[in-house]
């Protein structure tokens, strides 16, 4: 089984929206089709950054869609950039945290609860 599979294999309809965005294009398979949508990712990856929304999207909504097209959300992710000794790796670089432990993590879970 493969990671989308796992992911959205319990949801029984919507669309899979794939994006890139040099270019910036956009792609919508059925969550029936997850296996052709994994192909094109695995197709796009090598030439460029390839994402996936993690929120199943109505079908015919244009672009990515909105909050109010999620059809489910079978997964919270969280995007956190730490500071890089590497020139050029985040334009804000000077703002970002040393380290993960500046994210306070552990307290991530009161904060949804509450």
């Amino acid at each position: 089984m493969s990671y989308l599979y796992n992911l959205f294999s319990s949801i029984d309809s919507g669309d899979i929206v794939i994006s890139t965005f040099k270019p910036n294009k956009i792609e919508k398979y059925p969550i029936a089709e997850i296996a052709k949508a994994e192909k094109r990712m695995l197709e796009l990856a090598p030439k460029q950054n390839v994402y996936f929304g993690v929120a199943p999207m109505q079908p015919g909504k244009r672009g990515r869609g909105k909050n109010a097209d999620a059809l489910a959300m079978p997964m919270f992710m969280i995007d956190c950039d730490i500071k890089s000794t590497e020139a050029n790796v985040h334009s804000k670089n000077e703002l970002l945290f040393e380290s993960l432990e500046g994210f306070h993590l552990m307290r991530c879970r009161d904060c949804l609860l509450s």
